[in-house]
């Protein structure tokens, strides 16, 4: 029972979370403005007006200079499933990322890092299969830079397949609001609306701020 239960977690997990660690970079200015240290993410299950489950996904720990330098996702009752670090050169260019998983022991796992010729970070993958755990991000950005998709991978049976993919809204750095993002007093992102084919929120992800 204990086992199902557990399983019937990390399912419903691995069908809902994105990575939410490269697009913070495009809020490294905010953070720094606003000295955030760290950044925790709750979603909320909505059945109606009513909140029927919530559970933690993941926290994300920032440097002085507002850039992630730690990203934690979690799973069943609040248990980390990963741990992802970050390191940059004096530049602020990621030069590192690693990766520790509860299905690879902790076993601290370094990432290979792509860039463009221009020095964007356009994805990073995990030399590793990892179970639960994506093989390659990638990173779409706009012509200003920003961050408008990642798209998650996993192996298939001859190459890599879709995983998972998530768009984000480019003005969100203005702390502009949307139908989907809303924004608090200091212009971070506070809640982030999930619409379902009616058109009525069924989710939410609420961000919480430590300073």
């Amino acid at each position: 029972m204990k086992r199902s239960l557990l399983l019937l977690f990390i399912v419903f997990f691995s069908t809902i979370a994105h990575s939410q660690c490269v697009k913070s970079l495009d809020f490294s200015k905010d953070y720094k403005k606003n000295k955030v240290s760290s950044r925790k993410c709750t979603e909320y299950i909505y059945n109606g007006y009513s909140i029927t489950d919530s559970i933690v996904i993941s926290e994300a720990n920032f440097d002085a200079e507002g850039r992630i330098v730690k990203y934690t996702e979690f799973f069943a009752r609040g248990r980390k499933l990963n741990e992802q670090t970050f390191e940059y050169n004096e530049a602020g260019q990621m030069t590192k990322s690693f990766v520790s998983h509860v299905f690879n022991d902790w076993q601290p796992v370094e990432m290979i890092l792509e860039f463009d010729s221009s020095g964007k970070l356009i994805s990073r993958t995990c030399p590793v299969e990892i179970r639960n755990f994506w093989m390659k991000e990638v990173y779409h950005y706009n012509a200003k830079g920003k961050q408008i998709k990642c798209d998650q991978l996993k192996q298939g049976a001859q190459t890599l397949e879709m995983k998972s993919s998530q768009e984000f809204a480019p003005t969100l750095h203005s702390g502009e609001n949307t139908p989907m993002d809303i924004h608090d007093p200091n212009g971070l992102l506070s809640i982030h609306q999930f619409y379902n084919s009616s058109g009525t929120v069924d989710r939410v992800w609420k961000y919480v701020y430590s300073h």
